[in-house]
């Protein structure tokens, strides 16, 4: 069980800690769960999403399981017309203004949906969020706190690529040294964002993995084959094929699944030889369903930039895995090695054709892995006994 919220007294009338989660762009599942933990304890919550697209039909879902649960949400759509965000990317061009999509209109579009109400905590998912947080509310800078999704770092192409996102990063660790405090997943994650900053109080940091609720369970899985699955984003075509490569290797008691594919537009759906790939959408509230039928699952990120090289503690994909008692595989990074240290729950490799050995490493000793993959979800991945720091964090009296 997930422990009450604090509470203040204003006369007789008790009132909730009042707490505001602001979004830009997706509206991603680390926002409903978020919401919807910090209103199971006891905290008023009020969500402000903002966007310059339409909200997708998989995250339109969690917004309205959200709202279900009587929390506020306000959603933002920055409807400009087409001659509004021609003249926007004209002045981007020339370095007139430093971001396309955090525009005065939405900014104060943000004010106006908020004027009424006064927060305790002000929790900024990301560095569009915060910049938008920082504009937003000057009176209140000291109740921010920052939500790390992504670390964007020198090592990262859209760094260098991406001029209005370096804008962000480097507004984001400006600001970050004056904030509340900073939400972020493990220690090696929080290294990689303060590099590059040296007046930071690391004092002030809430460690808050990637979770999902518990308590773990045990699938029952009948007849054959032995899934070996991969879901959500394809962030590269090579991926797709050493997946494809690594079916070819495996006997028949093995099926390689992808599901879900978002991200890579020109990948159709196929079947091939112990393979399959399917682009079907996949709802959140099927996700738990699909998992259940894996036996091993797939955790391989882009090996590139240290942002994707670390992701033992911030992989939505992991901690579900986990829940099921299902071991993974993934690419050998510092923190999965402290994970496997842990808690031996995976098989590291260090390039993609070791991928079918790995699979039949695991099968062989499939209950060691299996109940290992159990013990990390209970330490590292279950929500409720991953969210008390974040809980007392919040807790605390606000600064005036």
């Amino acid at each position: 069980m997930v422990a009450l919220g604090s509470f203040t007294t204003q006369g007789s009338i008790v009132l909730a800690k009042r707490i505001l989660l602001l979004r830009d762009d997706d509206f991603f599942f680390y926002l409903h769960q978020l919401a919807v933990l910090l209103k199971s304890a006891g905290y008023d919550v009020h969500v402000v999403f903002t966007s310059t697209k339409e909200i997708e039909p998989l995250y339109q879902d969690l917004r309205d399981d959200v709202e279900s649960r009587g929390i506020i949400c306000d959603c933002i759509i920055d409807r400009s017309t087409r001659v509004t965000r021609t003249c926007r990317k004209i002045l981007f061009k020339l370095g007139l203004v430093r971001t396309r999509a955090l525009t005065r209109r939405k900014i104060c579009n943000v004010g106006a949906v908020t004027k009424d109400h006064d927060y305790d905590s002000i929790i900024a998912l990301g560095p569009a969020a915060l910049f938008l947080a920082w504009k937003a509310f000057p009176a209140q800078r000291n109740r921010i706190i920052e939500y790390s999704l992504e670390v964007v770092e020198e090592s990262h192409p859209a760094f260098h690529n991406d001029r209005e996102l370096r804008f962000l990063v480097e507004h984001e660790r400006k600001v970050l040294p004056h904030l509340r405090a900073l939400m972020i997943q493990d220690r090696f994650r929080e290294a990689l964002l303060l590099k590059q900053i040296n007046s930071y109080d690391r004092r002030r940091t809430v460690y808050f993995p990637v979770t999902v609720s518990g308590p773990r369970v045990v699938p029952h899985r009948e007849g054959s084959p032995k899934i070996v699955l991969f879901y959500g984003g394809l962030w590269s075509n090579d991926l797709r094929k050493q997946l494809r490569k690594a079916a070819k290797q495996l006997s028949s008691e093995y099926l390689v699944m992808i599901r879900g594919g978002r991200g890579a537009d020109q990948v159709e759906s196929c079947t091939d030889k112990n393979y399959i790939l399917d682009k079907t959408p996949i709802p959140f509230s099927e996700l738990d369903g699909l998992i259940a039928t894996a036996h091993i699952g797939i955790a391989l990120y882009p090996n590139e930039d240290l942002n994707s090289r670390t992701t033992a503690f911030s992989s939505e994909k992991i901690a579900r895995y986990c829940k099921f008692g299902i071991p993974f595989i993934a690419f050998d990074n510092p923190d999965y090695r402290y994970l496997k240290t842990v808690h031996d729950c995976c098989m590291l490799i260090q390039t993609y054709d070791e991928l079918p050995e790995a699979i039949k490493n695991i099968s062989e000793r499939y209950e060691y892995y299996q109940e290992n993959s159990w013990r990390a979800f209970d330490q590292f991945y279950c929500l409720e006994n991953n969210c008390s720091d974040l809980l007392d964090l919040l807790s605390e009296s606000r600064s005036a």
